[in-house]
């Protein structure tokens, strides 16, 4: 399979970039969901008293969610109305948001953290093929874009969180914020239409290209990569507030300004690796950036208190591999875009499952202070599978 794309026509840019609008308010829709669920952890985790293992399964399974929903996504966008796709993803994050106010048990909280992560992985695979679609030249200009409206709304979530906590509500009551928003994008793909011109050509997708995409010998540092890369940066969000508060004496309000610091670093490098990937190079892009945060992860979880604070900068770096690592993968045309992304981003789910579920469990058995070795173990793995990236001749 093979396809090709060209820009959307003048007389469709208006459209175009009303649909590329709606793609970055649900980017940021699902980035302030995403990461409530770390900032929120903590208290969340006093109000019910579940052990740090649950805390780490509420991660696994908003991941199982998104794994699922990713893939099913990439088998999907190719016989559905590409508006199809962010419409399921907006009502998803609805109804996700919706149960987690009303939750009190294990299996409600579960069921909850689960749609969202439908809601997000549908968001990931329909957005991005939707923006490789309309802006096909520089995809990686565009990715880190919409990669940074993630960051600028991760970045302002846990400052804005903590405030909240100051005046005495509940961490529940930022989740209200994330269902207007959710409501608000739902609204929002009623009405645009998809751009004629825009559209590339359709390729049928069956269930047999998407398992053919698996054991692919040329896809397999990409799936290394991608889910090295989504273990240690999560598992990273998901602990970091709780790690600095109990191992390093940071208290939450302060950790929650950390986090803020993390995913302000994410922006940034989205921001300025839309004016540099294409010109500097894809592929050498990554590979400064996973050189980049391997130092800052293992320095900052390794070395003494006083470089706590590479952790978050870190986000600097972790920033555009996602992103960058995308616009690789597409640009080859080896087959279509929905299918490899939805493979693709499945692993990202796996990643998800597999870090801050991990790092919870090592919490309870040796102690918090190791949990963060998880991430800095996958941030190893990371580094190499960038390194097998560029010298694999599948890749």
């Amino acid at each position: 399979m093979k396809s090709t794309v060209t820009d959307i026509s003048a007389g469709e840019e208006r459209r175009g970039r009303a649909m590329l609008a709606g793609c970055f308010l649900l980017y940021a829709v699902s980035g302030c969901l995403d990461t409530l669920k770390g900032a929120a952890l903590s208290p969340l985790l006093a109000e019910t008293g579940f052990s740090y293992s649950l805390g780490g399964g509420l991660m696994t399974a908003f991941y199982f969610g998104y794994l699922a929903a990713a893939f099913l996504a990439g088998l999907l966008s190719s016989r559905l109305d590409k508006r199809a796709l962010p419409l399921a993803s907006a009502l998803a994050l609805g109804l996700g948001t919706l149960a987690t106010l009303g939750a009190r048990n294990p299996p409600a909280f579960l069921a909850a953290s689960l749609l969202i992560g439908i809601g997000g992985g549908i968001n990931q695979t329909g957005c991005t093929h939707i923006v490789i679609d309309l802006r096909p030249r520089r995809p990686g200009r565009y990715l880190n874009l919409l990669g940074a409206t993630f960051g600028l709304v991760s970045m302002l979530t846990p400052y804005c969180f903590s405030q909240l906590l100051k005046t005495g509500a509940s961490w529940r009551e930022a989740y209200r914020y994330g269902l207007a928003g959710a409501a608000l994008a739902f609204a929002y793909f009623l009405f645009p239409g998809y751009p004629k011109g825009g559209s590339a050509p359709s390729v049928r997708v069956t269930l047999r290209d998407l398992a053919a995409l698996i054991p692919a010998r040329r896809m397999r540092w990409f799936y290394v990569l991608i889910f090295a890369y989504v273990a240690s940066e999560v598992g990273i969000c998901a602990w970091l507030i709780e790690y600095l508060d109990k191992v390093r004496g940071i208290p939450i309000d302060l950790g929650a300004s950390y986090l803020s610091l993390f995913y302000g670093g994410m922006l940034a490098g989205r921001c300025l690796g839309s004016l540099f990937v294409d010109r500097l190079g894809l592929r050498r892009s990554l590979s400064l950036a996973g050189t980049a945060s391997l130092f800052c992860v293992t320095a900052g979880v390794f070395g003494p208190g006083s470089l706590a604070f590479l952790l978050p900068l870190s986000g600097l770096f972790y920033s555009i591999i996602l992103p960058t690592a995308t616009a690789i993968l597409t640009g080859r045309g080896q087959s279509g875009p929905g299918a490899e992304l939805g493979v693709f981003f499945a692993f990202v789910g796996l990643g998800g499952m597999a870090g801050p579920w991990l790092a919870g469990a090592v919490n309870d058995i040796f102690g918090l202070e190791f949990g963060l070795w998880v991430a800095a173990a996958f941030c190893l793995l990371q580094f190499v599978s960038i390194r097998r990236l560029g010298r694999d001749p599948g890749g």
